[in-house]
């Protein structure tokens, strides 16, 4: 069993899925830097704004409750980013969504479930 602090678990975390993505990047397309000032700043703003407060959130979340029990509830985002797709972006509804939401709802109650051993 490992332990580790929130900061050090979630910098490492960071940095494993900053190495992973840049390798996917290159691998799937390319780099490419932003061409206007405009760009520039909303992905500055997206980093700093929805990333880093998400992390803030992240590490509120692991001093106030195991992070075994937390864990789940980070699999959500793909299903509300989906329902934005489909309620304000008329996208179509995929399979791939309702069985991501089963998923999600059933790896919550197997985790919710094995607590109460």
């Amino acid at each position: 069993n490992i332990r580790q602090k929130p900061l050090t678990a979630i910098s490492i975390y960071f940095l494993a899925a900053l190495i992973a993505s840049f390798i996917s990047m290159l691998y799937f397309s390319g780099f490419a830097a932003p061409t206007d000032r405009q760009t520039a700043l909303a992905i500055l703003l997206n980093g700093v704004l929805v990333n880093g407060f998400s992390y803030l959130f992240w590490i509120g979340a692991l001093r106030a409750a195991e992070a075994s029990y937390i864990a789940p509830f980070t699999y959500l985002a793909p299903i509300v980013s989906a329902f934005y797709l489909i309620v304000f972006f008329d996208e179509p509804f995929l399979a791939a969504y309702g069985i991501g939401l089963l998923l999600v709802v059933g790896g919550g109650l197997v985790n919710a479930l094995a607590k109460d051993r």
